[in-house]
């Protein structure tokens, strides 16, 4: 226990007057012999002690009033120590979760607030059709919080997501700064993590000079944020019980309809002049069926050729692939805007993608494995039936580097890399592998398939260690079970780009290709530094790797399969009817190429290979909403010039310029052109609307380890902060034992006045 006025605790000394003055009145008399008396004494003893037991307890009921008087004053509670009490100064620090899933409408505002300060300060954030967001409600309790503060409290303000930024005020016991900045806030298109914006939190609150301190985190306390990095934050948090009082004001009142664009993929080539084909991902994150959905396509944000489709029911949880189409009316990089409405969410309602298009598709196929004499026999004659463009063929003893001019992809199949015993077919040059390793670099795609002629020490050391292309070491060829051969796992498969092979039924008889035969793996090995993208694709039904993927910014992107297209011994993939959709995808997934790159998830940076004529130059990023950035002049990574801007906290459409460009809001680039600014499409995070709903105040306690202060941002909240803080003082409970005693030492003080 502590004492928030412990110098009142000096009232104690006034127990002893009672005291003295029950012995300094006490009755003084002489012997004065009297016969009648000797009848009396009887009767005096009798009584004596009586008048001493009662004298006695009205000395301790009056000492006792004194004593809690005191105390009462001093104001004793249990939390002194970790946070203010009424009327006392505070260090609060106000965490305010501005994540996507804070940006849904949650509700409306009362029409009569009244004279609550947080009703009120609902009012100010509502739309005009009385819609208020779960950042509304926040940023209202926020405001009712500082309204309840004691005078010459500090309150400091943190915004998170999945980073923290310490907003101000400058000056921490300006509260109208604070006031404001909390007004200003707005919500970003990243994801949750509570961890960063609690570890700043607790910086502050160290620093800080009052002895009481308070925590206020502001959320709508969804799941994701709370098991991002769960133990850190639980530890965190348990630090700042140690000196703060810890309170958790959930601002979700409901769950909201929610209709997330998670993906486009082409499902055609992509030519000048053609309407291509593209599935929209639409996933229902919420808990209701979403009903008469409405989903458009549009491509360079021409309105005017955009493709409707309606989407009438989409269940819970269910991700549907609806089909549209674009004119891709010129070459270059284009961009492809994706709409979704209505729901209850608008942030993960708009997906942005560059693509490339072409005028014409530049593939080269390296058959390891040809058979002129019976061409169906060839490494690369199903993988040629399945392109649904023309290839440019030859052998690997054939490959030489000047094929691979004006290329756009190159496709390895069974290829061997140095000579062997019986070295049928040839192998591949080590100047056609170090130019294959320059046509990567610069962005163009490389898709590589396995089988008996693919040596894995030879691919180890040359295309994993010396070029860097292979996604992981072959630890070794290997043989499934003969009674029970491998299957492919199309629930393993990534949202991007074989998403729809993974939820769309029609495609259910992925689960049943058989695989006898693979390349088995070595675990990948993270190094620190290093900006390889690594990524498994597709597995097998043991969890061997079917499909990877390697890619490092500015750079192509490696895809390797670790089966056959051709030999049964391996597997029969390539005869049943999802090799065909599988292939195209991939291919249209590659030729993308680079504009990979340029399609990035808020958050994350862009990364631009600067041509080398622009290493003088210096660059700007340009926001969605115009605003110039100076990144400054590139940087030398890899021996290449690299362009980078790390800030993208906004999903929309960004553009690196020359600093002596001005880009202005809407200029239409009419090509890949640097001058005129390269595109980047930045999506929201959508991972952060997967699961909407709040985590409950019983889960949050068992997963923290103590039980913090829970309230509520609700139409019935009233002041924050002050009423709880009035919980944790014990004076209200010693004045009213203090009224209890008062009573009763009056009421016994007249009985033992009594005469008898």
């Amino acid at each position: 226990m502590s004492f928030l006025a412990p110098y009142m605790l000096g009232g104690l000394l006034a127990c002893g007057i009672p005291i003295a003055l029950h012995f300094f009145y006490r009755s003084r008399y002489r012997t004065v012999p009297w016969a009648a008396m000797k009848f009396l004494l009887t009767s005096i003893e009798q009584t004596s002690r009586r008048l001493r037991f009662q004298e006695l307890l009205l000395l301790a009921l009056r000492v006792t009033i004194l004593a809690l008087l005191a105390l009462a004053l001093a104001r004793p509670s249990t939390m002194a120590a970790r946070g203010g009490e009424q009327g006392d100064a505070v260090d609060a620090v106000l965490v305010l979760d501005t994540s996507l899933s804070m940006a849904a409408r949650d509700g409306v505002a009362p029409p009569n607030p009244g004279g609550d300060p947080y009703l009120s300060a609902l009012k100010q954030f509502a739309a005009a059709d009385g819609s208020v967001t779960r950042l509304g409600r926040a940023k209202a309790a926020a405001l009712a919080v500082l309204s309840s503060l004691p005078a010459h409290s500090t309150a400091q303000v943190i915004a998170v997501s999945d980073r923290a930024t310490l907003l101000g005020p400058q000056t921490p016991s300006h509260l109208d700064q604070a006031r404001q900045i909390i007004r200003d806030l707005e919500a970003t298109d990243l994801g949750s993590d509570l961890l960063p914006g609690v570890s700043e939190a607790a910086d502050v609150l160290q620093r800080g000079q009052a002895p009481n301190k308070e925590l206020y985190l502001f959320s709508d306390m969804q799941k994701r944020a709370w098991d991002a990095q769960a133990t850190s934050l639980a530890a965190k948090l348990q630090d700042i019980h140690a000196l703060a009082r810890v309170q958790l004001v959930h601002c979700a009142m409901r769950s909201p309809a929610n209709a997330a664009i998670v993906g486009i993929t082409p499902q055609s080539s992509l030519r000048t002049g053609e309407r291509a084909d593209f599935a929209v991902l639409v996933r229902n994150t919420g808990a209701n069926t979403l009903r008469n959905l409405s989903v458009n396509l549009e491509v360079d944000g021409k309105s005017a050729e955009r493709d409707t489709r309606p989407l009438e029911k989409l269940e819970p949880g269910e991700t549907r692939a609806v089909l549209l189409t674009g004119l891709l009316d010129r070459s270059g990089r284009r961009i492809l805007t994706a709409r979704v409405r209505p729901d209850d969410l608008d942030a993960d309602n708009r997906f942005d993608q560059v693509i490339v298009v072409h005028d014409q598709v530049g593939i080269l196929l390296v058959d390891g494995e040809p058979n002129e004499r019976e061409p169906r026999s060839a490494g690369s004659y199903y993988l040629q039936h399945a392109l649904n463009v023309p290839a440019q063929i030859t052998t690997a003893e054939r490959a030489s580097p000047r094929l691979l001019a004006n290329k756009d992809l190159c496709i390895l199949v069974n290829a061997r890399l140095e000579p062997s015993g019986k070295n049928v077919g040839g192998n591949l040059s080590p100047e056609f592998l170090k130019n294959l390793a320059s046509f990567v670099r610069d962005g163009h795609g490389l898709l590589i398939f396995a089988g008996d002629r693919v040596d894995p020490e030879s691919y180890n050391r040359l295309l994993h260690e010396q070029y860097r292309l292979l996604p992981q070491k072959i630890a070794r060829i290997a043989d499934a079970p003969a009674d029970k051969p491998w299957t492919l796992d199309r629930q393993s498969a990534e949202a991007h780009p074989f998403a729809k092979f993974r939820e769309e039924e029609g495609y259910a008889g992925i689960d049943h290709v058989e695989v006898r035969r693979a390349l088995a793996l070595e675990k990948q090995v993270d190094t620190p530094g290093a900006h390889d993208e690594t990524r498994v694709l597709l597995r097998y039904s043991n969890g061997g790797v079917a499909i990877a993927s390697r890619k490092r910014p500015g750079e192509g992107e490696v895809l390797l399969f670790t089966t056959s297209v051709n030999d049964p011994r391996w597997t029969d993939w390539f005869i049943t009817p999802t090799f065909v959709p599988f292939v195209q995808v991939s291919l249209n997934y590659l030729l993308q190429g680079q504009p990979q790159a340029h399609n990035r998830i808020a958050g994350e940076p862009l990364h631009w290979q600067a041509p080398k004529a622009g290493t003088v130059s210096a660059y700007d990023v340009v926001r969605p909403d115009g605003e110039h950035v100076r990144l400054g002049y590139p940087e030398t990574v890899a021996g290449r010039p690299l362009v980078t801007a790390e800030e993208t906290p906004r999903a929309g459409l960004y553009r690196i310029v020359r600093a002596d460009h001005k880009l202005q809001p809407g200029d239409d680039s009419k090509s890949n052109s640097e001058p005129e600014g390269v595109p980047f499409a930045v999506t929201p995070d959508v991972r952060d609307s997967e699961q909407m709903e709040p985590m409950s105040a019983e889960d949050i306690d068992k997963q923290l380890g103590f039980r913090p202060a829970h309230l509520t941002a609700s139409d019935e909240s009233g002041l924050f902060g002050s009423a709880e803080r009035m919980k944790n003082e014990w004076t209200l409970w010693l004045l009213a034992a203090l009224f209890v005693l008062v009573l009763g030492e009056t009421a016994l003080a007249w009985f033992c006045g009594r005469a008898w």
